[in-house]
């Protein structure tokens, strides 16, 4: 049993499809679970926010899942503000080389370790604050639904 995690870390909730029609395709549905990330990913960046009382200008982005173009541009557009993409996959293997780097003395500093060049793609937002309110609404619906479904289920 996995449940919603983070914010929610409910155990009991059951995955859902919503607003499914007869003229959908399994490229919908592929679709509709890509964009589920960018949802998941907005509550919980929201959640972070709101415990530390700061609001982040940018996401930061690595890992295998931000290849995908569209789940950058849709995360972008959920949370109203660039999301930049780092070319190197994964960010943890180069922290963990620049703290060995530092350690041994390549570089005399944390500030020149973050002087070091970064590369990034960014994702701009294109949807209105109307649009990413109506979106996130119908997904905050679909988190109750799955709520609940989880309760009635014995």
């Amino acid at each position: 049993m996995v449940g919603l995690g983070a914010p929610y870390w409910d155990s009991a909730a059951r995955g859902l499809m919503t607003n499914v029609e007869r003229s959908h395709t399994s490229a919908h549905l592929a679709r509709a679970a890509v964009d589920s990330i960018a949802f998941q990913v907005a509550d919980a960046l929201e959640a972070m926010e709101n415990a530390a009382h700061v609001t982040l200008p940018v996401l930061l982005t690595d890992g295998g899942a931000t290849r995908n173009d569209a789940l950058m541009q849709m995360q972008a557009d959920i949370l109203g503000r660039p999301v930049h993409r780092s070319t190197q996959e994964d960010l943890s293997a180069r922290g963990a080389a620049l703290l060995g780097g530092l350690a041994l003395g390549w570089w005399g500093s944390l500030d020149e370790v973050a002087a070091l060049p970064k590369s990034a793609q960014a994702f701009e937002p294109k949807k209105s604050q109307a649009e990413r309110e109506r979106l996130r609404a119908g997904w905050r619906l679909a988190v109750e639904r799955a709520r609940l479904t989880g309760e009635r289920v014995a």
